[in-house]
């Protein structure tokens, strides 16, 4: 079972500290990155996804800044823990916890190329929406 913890002082070292294959780093931004996002957008709500209490994945959701669309902006689990089904888990958990604060619905947005990604979102239930400007498939879920 995983647990979502929000990224603080004590475990920002540790997301940042989270890898991808290097086949996929080009799917998503990095966690710095993210981390550093979330500072300056206090809407973005960046977390640790957490198996046993060891650190395993990344996600950030929250309100885009430009226009107030809800997104889940990052998920990734590190590769040493990825093909355990921790990437549906934690998608699952953070949709069932966007529920609980009021969320009525949430877009993702994926590479292209991401086909992973792109099972795992529409399997979960995401309607495609199209291509966004920034050139990623992009989908949305009615909570």
């Amino acid at each position: 079972m995983i647990v979502l913890m929000p990224i603080t002082v004590q475990n920002w070292e540790a997301a940042a500290s989270l890898e991808l294959e290097p086949e996929q780093v080009s799917f998503v931004r990095s966690n710095a990155w993210s981390i550093a996002e979330s500072l300056y957008h206090p809407k973005l709500k960046p977390f640790g996804i957490y198996r046993g209490g060891t650190m395993v994945g990344f996600l950030m959701y929250g309100n885009a800044w430009q226009d107030g669309t809800v997104w889940i902006f990052r998920l990734m689990i590190d590769k040493k823990y990825q093909g355990q089904g921790l990437g549906k888990e934690a998608l699952d958990r953070v949709i069932r916890r966007m529920r609980d604060e009021g969320y009525t619905e949430v877009n993702i947005g994926w590479d292209h190329e991401n086909e992973v990604a792109e099972r795992l979102y529409l399997k979960t239930g995401f309607e495609p929406t199209g291509i966004a400007p920034w050139g990623e498939k992009t989908a949305r879920l009615l909570l």
